[in-house]
């Protein structure tokens, strides 16, 4: 086969000769030996540059050299280096291949990078290998050379230098400028975008970005994190950029620099300097001197104003604008100002009202105190207010004509003496008219002022304000004051004040007020008292010589006017069938002010002018008590006619507090009457022993039922139902003035611990001044209550701090409802309520401290906290009445915690039977508490045959409180056997 010199593909073919010429491969043919064919095939090549890519944009640009000794690895298609060569000294590297696929892979010298690949589409140009130094794979055919695969390298860029305190301000880094620390830095990229994260500087004020891609690049210093009162210096002062500041006063960013590869630029820098500082404000003419810049207030030009530095040396000066206005530029520091007051002006009061730019800042001196001022503030707080002297006066003179102007020929007073005070009321000077009756008060600070004259002897003051200031009256004839403020403003002179006189006429007072009805007999004045009309008062000298006479009006009022100054008496003289009240029981608003024998007051020393409504009187008719004893022949409880009354009944009247008044029998007709009463509270005692009626022993009969029907007139009224006891006894009843009305009480309980050791002490229902909700109703009603000294026994069921009504206190409206609750907290049984029961702890004590009936604070507490150590569950049944119409009933006894034992008493609070009926109520009266079998014997102390043992009777501190507490016991009620007949009354 000829040599071939092209190159290409071909095609092989063989002829193969049957030399035998038989069928078959056999010896006769070919030799059966090898033959070898020989063919030669061109090698291929590859290869190309390697270079500095110096600007990192994959193109090998016009200057950008080559990179000698690096190494290139051959690789076949499994990925075996094949060859290996290094680029020669322009960066050139060259592969002699036998055809087939290969790849390059370029091994980047310490320090360079792949710059990006396939960049401009001229692969005679750009860079072929990817991030790891490889490219893409090639097929060479015989003899083919590819001489395009480059690859472009680029070392890392840094880009730095400092922030730095320009103390000269001249621009440049000077020796001894330090490094500003904590200024963050960010790199923009050419487009302004942020590169990675943001640097601050360090304590030398250096920053430096590291490993950067060649390209544009600047950076931002950024404003807000340059110290306090800082600023950029001047940007790109001198031709040194090694020193100069580069940054933009405006944003702090620099121009852009470009970075080659492997560039190292320090040159970015930025010089800060402290921003200029100021300090003034104003001074202003302070009108009315109140230290505070006012609307309308001036401010005064041409005043000087030294600056002073923090030892006290002037330093600067200046003046004040036409405004007021001045100001200093200054570096941050210390100073003072000193303002150097005009002539007739002096420093206002300083440091008013709390806000500094309002207030005046100097003191009397015109000095300021130090103040403080950092780099770049404006300090505009400095101000100073001055004002001038001000002055008031003019004349008193002698109005002789009375029409309080200023005529012709009207002297002056001279010798007239005239206060002048301040706003306060208080005294600032005095002065004396002179002869022509001129006075003056001068360098006086503005403010509001007012003049008081004293007239002489004899004079007056004349109507006030009847012309014009310069000429009429301006002084208040009742007071001798101005008539009106007198406010001085900064230099004002008000010379128009004057005060005309004339002769006084004789000044007139009275004396009077009321005479009521005293329909309690109390002394006082109390609501719904009425007036009595067409009572004679008569108005008596000091020596008892009557010198005028009035009646009293409808209402009871009465008045003598136009009374001198001098000693005076009333006298009212009571109608008939009256009497006089007590007197002087309390304030003289409200009580009696007359002798209950005369009906004279004492001495009233009525002074010039003075209207004295003070002197009342209480006069109240005499009640009287009584009607019937009869005998209820149908046993209906009323008084039907023909039904005949029984006589010779013992009756016995009984004071509220039990004492025994007066004894009366019933006459023939069975009617009896104590009459001649003073208003009060009563009761009374029937006795039928050994009374003989229609020829029958009475001691058999029974008394009548109590109070049946609706009509109190026909009615039974003791305590009796049905019994036959001899002696029987009503309810206590108050009779008002000239009146005989009964008023029944009823009663609930509540448990009061005795926490002062001097008894349980109670209010009466009148006197508490408080309500509380004592029926459960939701709504709170007056009542008996307890004394601010005493406890009641409580629990808190709803954990409010309060307690809202009867439910959380120990009590009901039943016997032995309270010590019934208590027993339920003897958890041990042991009969003692302490701390060895489990609910001890929840006990309180309500002590009402103010008697409102309000649980306010501090008055709720444990019993521990108010001394009690343990209460016993036991009780006995020792009824007591109090003075208060408070019933204490169930008696026991609390341990306190210094081993004291004292009272524990189930109190029975009187309740008006009105707020329980209308509350839909049950409660016991009076009367049946005390009703109870042997209540009296237990009361006594007196057993069934009246042997006489240790009782609460004994017990009283004398034999008079023995007596009465006997005597109020004895109301409850006896019993005997039954018998045939019954009796009321």
């Amino acid at each position: 086969m000829p040599s071939q010199t092209v190159a290409g593909n071909f095609d092989l073919g063989f002829k193969v000769r049957d030399d035998g010429g038989t069928a078959g491969c056999n010896a006769q043919d070919l030799s059966l030996a090898p033959h070898y064919l020989t063919f030669k095939v061109p090698m291929a090549h590859l290869g190309d540059f390697v270079w500095e890519d110096k600007n990192a944009n994959g193109v090998q640009d016009a200057g950008e050299a080559g990179i000698a000794n690096v190494v290139v690895q051959l690789k076949d298609t499994a990925g075996n280096v094949v060859a290996t060569t290094t680029t020669d000294a322009s960066g050139g590297y060259h592969f002699d291949v036998n055809p087939g696929t290969y790849s390059v892979t370029v091994v980047a010298p310490a320090g360079y990078v792949p710059t990006v690949a396939n960049q401009g589409g001229d692969t005679a140009k750009d860079s072929n290998i990817d991030a790891a130094g490889k490219m893409a794979s090639v097929t060479l055919a015989p003899g083919q050379t590819n001489l395009s695969l480059d690859a472009g390298l680029y070392r890392a860029a840094e880009l730095g230098d400092r922030v730095w305190f320009d103390a000269n301000k001249n621009g440049l880094q000077d020796a001894g400028e330090a490094g500003v620390a904590g200024v963050k830095v960010t790199l923009l990229d050419a487009s302004g975008n942020a590169v990675g994260s943001p640097l601050v500087t360090d304590a030398n004020g250096n920053y430096l970005f590291t490993n950067l891609k060649p390209g544009a690049y600047s950076v931002q210093f950024d404003k807000t994190s340059l110290p306090a009162g800082y600023a950029f210096t001047g940007q790109d002062q001198g031709g040194d950029e090694q020193r100069d500041s580069d940054a933009s006063a405006i944003d702090g960013k620099t121009a852009q620099v470009l970075l080659a590869s492997g560039d190292s630029n320090h040159s970015l820098d930025a010089g800060i300097v402290a921003l200029p500082a100021s300090l003034g404000d104003r001074v202003w003419h302070d009108a009315n001197l109140n230290g505070v810049q006012d609307a309308g207030e001036a401010g005064i030009g041409g005043v000087t104003v030294q600056l002073k530095n923090a030892a006290g040396s002037v330093i600067g000066s200046t003046v004040t604008d036409a405004t007021g206005y001045y100001n200093f530029s200054v570096d941050a520091g210390t100073y003072s100002i000193a303002v150097v007051a005009p002539p007739g002006y002096l420093s206002t009061v300083k440091d008013v009202g709390g806000n500094d730019a309002l207030d005046s800042d100097i003191n009397a001196a015109g000095q300021s105190a130090l103040v403080t001022v950092a780099a770049g503030q404006n300090y505009k707080d400095l101000d100073a207010g001055l004002y001038k002297t001000a002055a008031i006066g003019d004349r008193v003179w002698f109005d002789a004509n009375g029409n309080g102007t200023q005529d012709a020929g009207e002297a002056g007073m001279s010798g007239v003496k005239v206060n002048l005070f301040d706003a306060s009321g208080t005294v600032v000077a005095s002065a004396t008219t002179d002869a022509s009756g001129n006075y003056l008060f001068s360098n006086l600070m503005p403010g509001n002022y007012f003049l008081g004259f004293v007239p002489p002897a004899g004079y007056t003051f004349t109507k006030p304000d009847v012309g014009g200031y310069a000429t009429d009256s301006d002084v208040d004839p009742a007071t001798g004051l101005t008539t009106s403020w007198i406010a001085l403003k900064s230099g004002d002179v008000q010379l128009e004040w004057d005060a005309g006189l004339v002769k006084r006429a004789p000044v007139t007072g009275s004396i009077g007020n009321r005479v009521w009805e005293d329909s309690n007999y109390n002394g006082v004045q109390d609501a719904g008292e009425l007036g009595v009309a067409g009572v004679k008062v008569n108005l008596l000298n000091a020596s008892n010589q009557v010198i005028g006479t009035t009646t009293t009006n409808a209402s009871g009022e009465y008045l003598f006017d136009k009374l001198i100054a001098g000693g005076y008496k009333v006298e009212v003289v009571r109608p008939s069938g009256f009497y006089y009240t007590k007197a002087n029981v309390g304030n003289d608003a409200s009580d009696s002010d007359v002798d209950t024998s005369t009906g004279r007051s004492g001495l009233i020393n009525l002074a010039a002018g003075q209207n004295d409504m003070s002197w009342d009187a209480g006069i109240y008719r005499k009640a009287s008590l009584g009607d019937k004893v009869w005998r209820d022949a149908d046993h209906d409880g009323v008084q039907d006619v023909n039904e005949a009354g029984i006589a010779n009944i013992k009756v016995q009247l009984y004071s509220g507090s039990g004492v025994l008044l007066a004894t009366t029998y019933t006459n023939a007709t069975g009617n009896y009457l104590f009459s001649n009463l003073d208003p009060g509270s009563y009761s009374l005692k029937f006795d039928k022993s050994n009374v003989m009626h229609a020829g029958y022993a009475m001691n058999s009969w029974k008394w009548g039922a109590k109070n049946v029907g609706s009509n109190d007139n026909i009615d039974s009224d003791v305590n009796s139902n049905g019994t036959y006891a001899n002696v029987v006894s009503t309810d206590v009843l108050k009779l008002a003035s000239g009146q005989n009305d009964m008023s029944w009480d009823a009663a609930i309980t509540p448990i009061v611990i005795d926490l002062n050791g001097d008894g349980v002490h109670t209010i009466a229902r009148a006197d508490f001044h408080g309500s509380f909700d004592l029926l459960g109703t939701g709504s709170a009603i007056q009542s008996g209550w307890v004394s601010a000294d005493d406890g009641l026994l409580a629990i808190d069921n709803n954990g409010n701090g309060k307690i809202d009504n009867i439910s959380e206190l120990f009590g009901g409206n039943e016997k032995g409802t309270g010590f019934a609750k208590l027993s339920s907290y003897d958890s041990n049984g042991d009969g003692v309520v302490d701390a060895k029961d489990d609910k001890f702890a929840q006990l309180r004590i309500w002590r009402d401290a103010n008697s409102n009936g309000v649980t306010d604070d501090g008055e709720l507490m444990s019993l521990h906290d108010a001394g009690v150590a343990s209460l016993t569950v036991s009780y006995t049944e020792l009824p007591f009445l109090d003075a208060n119409d408070n019933l204490h009933l169930e008696r026991s006894s609390a341990t306190l915690v210094n081993g004291k034992s004292v009272d524990m008493t189930d109190v029975y609070f009187n309740v008006d039977s009105k707020d329980a009926a209308k509350a839909g109520i049950t409660l016991p009266s009076m009367a049946d508490l005390l009703r109870d079998d042997h209540a009296l014997d237990k009361a006594l102390g007196q057993g069934a045959a009246g042997a006489t043992v240790a009782a609460p009777v004994s017990q009283a501190v004398d034999a008079q409180a023995q007596c009465e507490m006997a005597e109020v016991l004895r109301r409850a009620m006896a019993h005997t056997t039954a018998q045939p007949q019954e009796m009321v009354v």
